[in-house]
């Protein structure tokens, strides 16, 4: 008789963990199909069945930064991170939304606890590095483009982000060097422009030349064209 009254007192809580990851599927699909408001109306019902489902906070988050929510987003995090706080992705998103918000240091501050659970989490790194770079802090943010791309050799955008860096740092040379990485990886009218540019600095003129042809053949532009045109420019240091 014990059993079959604690079966029955399990059976509710149960039954509304079960209609609450129902509503996150469906929420989910929404969110898919990019109607991000009908899926919040959904995850809104899946956390009045339970407000400790984790899920809903997490994808509600998702959806909220979709809006440019992004207090709302921090709050659905946060509320995610208080029930169990084991996940990077819910710091890395924490932290995204609070860029968004110009909160620079309290992203940095969810990057840094994503990696601390994930040692080898790129997108932490990465993260965390265009907010360092972000705050003008150019030397720190290699570091951590570095790991980034120690962990995931083929990330294009850390070695396009490095090359800014470097740029900024003016390590002309280095920033060329990934600059010529992320054209490998993908190959973009804008890289080859601003690998031309570098190489004017350092009155490679042969080189810019090609760099700036080859920035027309893809997206014809004006400033790439003034560039290839006006020799004396193309001089400049």
């Amino acid at each position: 008789m014990k059993k079959a009254l604690l079966f029955l007192l399990f059976l509710p809580s149960f039954a509304f963990c079960q209609n609450a990851e129902q509503y996150v599927q469906e929420g989910y699909a929404k969110y898919l199909d990019h109607d991000y408001t009908g899926a919040i109306k959904l995850y809104d019902q899946a956390i009045v069945f339970d407000f400790k489902c984790r899920d809903a906070y997490y994808h509600r988050g998702l959806a909220r930064i979709a809006l440019k929510d992004y207090q709302g987003a921090v709050n659905d995090y946060t509320s995610a991170i208080v029930l169990k706080s084991d996940n990077p992705d819910m710091y890395n998103n924490r932290g995204t939304a609070k860029r968004y918000l110009n909160d620079l240091p309290g992203a940095i501050a969810d990057y840094s606890n994503a990696i601390g659970l994930d040692s080898t989490f790129s997108e932490g790194y990465y993260n965390r590095g265009s907010s360092k770079a972000a705050m003008n802090n150019y030397k720190d943010a290699i570091i951590d483009y570095n790991e980034a791309i120690k962990y995931t050799p083929e990330y294009v955008e850390a070695y396009y982000n490095r090359a800014n860096a470097e740029q900024n740092l003016k390590n002309y040379p280095a920033a060329i060097a990934d600059y010529t990485k992320t054209i490998m990886l993908k190959p973009k009218a804008d890289v080859y422009l601003l690998r031309g540019l570098l190489r004017v600095k350092l009155n490679d003129k042969d080189s810019a030349f090609v760099d700036f042809s080859r920035s027309i053949e893809m997206n014809p532009r004006a400033d790439a064209l003034k560039f290839k045109q006006v020799d004396h420019i193309i001089l400049i240091p």
